[in-house]
């Protein structure tokens, strides 16, 4: 019995020492917390045109059309429908959670070439579906983590994504993940002691008949739980940030919208932020990354813009700086002295606005730029 409680402690302070050190790298924050690590922020790719945030307005509005062009009951249609209209028909149905009818649709819809390239970027409405699947059958977190893989190796072949559709895509993440993942701070030693004293109440007898399979046993269970609690999580949040960052990355805009592109640059971080209040992204780095990536596609198409925007909208833009409580924007960044995300886009927003000035009067001066700027 005395090697049995040996070995006994011996395995205890062992497991208690492994714990411990996973413990201080899994900490989770409910709130954004400032951020003092050294940790640089991603360097901005290059710009290509290719990659222009700016929507075309008639393929955004033919794919809102589709549902009412491809009506078996439409007799006439106005104008014809083309045979690429025809097409993109086929990608409007409704997803059956069958084996035949997953294999239909991967067969049929998503392989094909015009899906990433057509109709992806305007509309994510299979994602959706597969993700409110998941909510409501209850699957697993490796399910979801393999779905979003799946359209996200897609989405690489978008040249673009319709804000529009990623606004209501970061809608299903933060209704259909939240229930997925750990909301509060994780306390994984506590989970683990409730384990080893379960085990030792209930399994004594087994401890003093196998010490070394009741020991196994526990050890199973632990590797399980961390992989519960830990690995899977982990790896299906960054399995989302991944998706998100690029989305981001391909974000557009129409200009002919105006105001409305602001509106929804501010819709899209804090839809953000409520994924980091429901846990859904856990780390501030993650999510400051995040609005950044998002500022600095905003403020791309406000280069590319120029003057196709009107100085109301520009005014407007100015008035929800100063007069909104932007909470997202004054998140601090990683290190004192970088440039604050509120100023990249005040730098952004008077450039535009010179830009527009400079079409319409033909003069720019020194000082009108000045006082734009005291004026945000």
């Amino acid at each position: 019995m005395n090697k049995t409680v040996s070995f006994f402690l011996f395995y205890f302070f062992t497991v208690f020492s492994f714990v411990q050190l996973q413990g201080e790298s899994v900490g989770n924050s409910s709130e954004i917390t400032p951020i003092k690590r050294t940790k640089k922020r991603l360097t901005k790719p290059t710009r290509a045109e290719s990659a222009a945030p700016i929507l075309d307005i008639q393929a955004a509005q033919k794919i809102n059309d589709l549902p009412k062009i491809c009506t078996p009951e439409v007799k006439r249609f106005e104008p014809e429908p083309t045979e690429s209209d025809k097409r993109l028909c086929l990608f409007l149905h409704k997803l059956e959670f069958t084996q035949d009818g997953i294999a239909t649709f991967f067969s049929q819809t998503f392989n094909r070439k015009e899906y990433a390239t057509e109709f992806l970027p305007h509309s994510f409405s299979h994602l959706i579906q597969f993700l409110h699947y998941a909510q409501q059958t209850h699957q697993s977190q490796e399910f979801v983590d393999g779905v979003l893989r799946l359209f996200s190796t897609k989405l690489k072949g978008a040249s673009f994504v319709n804000a529009s559709a990623f606004e209501k895509l970061l809608d299903a993440v933060a209704c259909s993940c939240s229930d997925l993942l750990p909301h509060e701070k994780l306390s994984l030693w506590k989970e683990i002691k409730r384990l080893l004293w379960t085990n030792f109440k209930n399994k004594f007898s087994a401890l003093k008949q196998d010490p070394m399979n009741f020991f196994e046993d526990i050890s199973d269970q632990i590797i399980q739980k961390i992989k519960v609690e830990v690995t899977t999580p982990d790896r299906l949040r960054a399995t989302i940030i991944r998706f998100i960052g690029s989305s981001i990355d391909k974000v557009a805009w129409s200009a002919v919208d105006q105001e409305q592109t602001w509106k929804s640059f501010t819709a899209i971080a804090q839809k953000i932020s409520l994924l980091y209040q429901k846990g859904i992204i856990n780390d501030p780095f993650d999510l400051n990354e995040l609005y950044w990536g998002l500022i600095e596609r905003y403020c791309f198409f406000l280069e590319l813009t120029g003057s196709q925007l009107t100085l109301n909208t520009i005014e407007s833009i100015k008035k929800s700086l100063t007069t909104q409580k932007l909470e997202w924007l004054e998140l601090e960044e990683q290190e004192q002295g970088l440039e604050t995300k509120k100023h990249r886009l005040i730098q952004a927003i008077i450039e535009t606005e010179a830009k527009i000035r400079v079409a319409q009067e033909g003069v720019l001066t020194e000082l009108f730029t000045k006082n734009s700027l005291q004026k945000v």
